[in-house]
């Protein structure tokens, strides 16, 4: 029979008896024809590849596509990337102030020619045309944008948003301001989308726009008020195209939401919530979004928590990132925070050092060649509480993975390991493994025989080699006891 639940997103419960899912770095795919023998399958998540340090670190802020160019800050510097004939430079643009929120770049199109940078509550402007790094805003600069020929910055002590002239952001008249009225709760948090501009406060949101208004240009759109405010100033993020952040407001706070108009729809689980909740620091929560095989993420990460969840917006699913601690048997927040597309290049930059890597679905090591550790842990299987005899398990999957006919290649013979629970996933049993093919071994049966028998019985099925593990289903043989 079909293992029930195989493939599926990561659900744990409050009661573990009510479900206990995990999924973690694999992701759920829908096959989109209606022949396919199953409806879903998982896939692995991107790995890693460095293509450059710097001595600065963390990776703080990124920005690709401007004019064939790309920016990075690192730690306490600014600097550009080059690639040319596949090979990755980088040189310096100047220092800039650091604290530990992330920085924000963004540019005023081949018309503007700069790029304006908040770091450590400064505001500075890099000419292109010349690469002069200038000061522009000593202070209140806690993150930047770009919107109709004008650079925003948001002071968050003050919720003040400010502009530059048009097309010219090494001037800010200091009376071109805005502050907030339309609610008691400062603005900590700006983000432009869709030509608006969202500004959240801890307990309420307002949506403002270009009012082509004198001398300030911007003006609130009547009736865009949001009773939802932003728990983390960081974790609102528009690369998913509707904007997702985490949620508070005046009745409690922790849920993960997603625009539609001038709402936010619920988009977390109550399982997510509740994990959220029980974290004693989800204020310097960091986000990024990207694209990749027709599927948008959105993956969020707590620092201090020191763990990484993603929404797969394509397919309505969350689930788990992160980097496995060989020396603590832990999984800890994914290594990397920050996402760019630098020449057609997925980008990402690591939260530890100055090191940006090449993210990709071709990659299958973790940064510093560490191994993914990729684990999907199905629902709790159980008949009326009958002890079930489990004889066999078997993984529908891509075998024959191997990457080389040579024994010392790691992947030669790429393993799957199964450990199973027989109290509903409390305590586990020993590791069990079995082969997933070597290369061009494409008769390869990934089974188990036999299982044991319990009556809440759960399995772990977990893939470490630095292969493209692909699942697509399972078979159980099973029968019921009368006790």
């Amino acid at each position: 029979m079909k293992y029930p639940g195989l493939v599926g997103p990561a659900y744990q419960s409050a009661s573990y008896m009510a479900d206990a899912e995990e999924l973690i770095n694999l992701y759920i795919e829908k096959n989109e024809t209606p022949n396919a023998p199953s409806p879903y399958c998982l896939l692995p998540t991107p790995g890693f590849a460095e293509l450059l340090s710097v001595p600065e670190g963390p990776i703080r802020g990124e920005i690709g596509a401007v004019n064939g160019r790309g920016f990075f800050v690192a730690g306490f510097r600014l600097y550009e990337a080059f690639f040319s004939g596949g090979v990755w430079s980088v040189t310096a643009r100047g220092t800039v102030a650091s604290d530990v929120n992330p920085a924000t770049l963004c540019w005023n199109g081949p018309n503007g020619g700069e790029l304006f940078i908040t770091s450590g509550d400064v505001g500075y402007i890099l000419t292109l045309a010349t690469n002069v790094l200038t000061v522009v805003l000593p202070s209140g600069a806690g993150m930047g944008a770009f919107l109709d020929g004008y650079f925003l910055s948001l002071d968050p002590a003050t919720a003040t948003m400010r502009c530059s002239d048009l097309l010219n952001g090494l001037v800010w008249d200091p009376t071109q301001i805005a502050q907030r009225t339309a609610g008691a709760d400062p603005w900590i948090a700006m983000t432009v989308l869709h030509r608006e501009i969202w500004l959240q406060g801890g307990q309420t949101s307002e949506v403002w726009y270009n009012a082509g208004s004198f001398p300030f240009p911007f003006a609130p759109i009547q009736g865009a008020f949001l009773e939802q405010g932003i728990a983390a100033p960081f974790s609102a993020n528009r690369d998913v195209a509707p904007l997702v952040w985490l949620s508070s407001n005046a009745q409690g706070t922790r849920m993960v939401l997603m625009s539609q108009g001038y709402t936010g729809q619920r988009v977390s689980t109550h399982a997510i919530e509740q994990a959220i909740t029980r974290y004693a620091v989800v204020s310097d929560a960091v986000s990024f979004g990207y694209q990749e095989d027709g599927h948008t993420f959105y993956v969020l990460s707590f620092p201090t928590e020191d763990v990484t969840w993603t929404y797969d917006v394509t397919e309505g699913a969350w689930g788990k990132r992160g980097y496995w601690d060989t020396t603590t048997s832990t999984y800890e927040a994914l290594r990397v925070f920050t996402h760019a597309m630098m020449f057609d290049q997925h980008v990402v930059g690591d939260r530890a050092t100055g090191t940006l890597y090449r993210q990709g679905l071709d990659l299958f090591t973790d940064v510093d060649d560490a191994a993914i550790r990729r684990m999907r842990q199905p629902p709790r299987l159980s008949q009326g509480q009958a002890r079930l005899i489990v004889r066999s398990v078997q993984l529908v999957m891509d075998v024959g993975i191997g990457l080389s006919v040579t024994s010392a290649t790691p992947g030669f013979d790429p393993q799957v390991m199964r450990r199973t629970s027989r109290d509903g996933g409390k305590t586990w049993g020993p590791e069990k493994w079995t082969s997933a093919g070597k290369l061009g071994e494409y008769n390869t049966r990934v089974v188990w025989q036999p299982c044991g028998q319990a009556r809440n019985y759960v399995d772990q099925f977990i893939f470490t080699d630095p292969v493209p593990f692909r699942v697509s289903d399972a078979e159980i043989e099973l029968t019921v006891g009368t006790s």
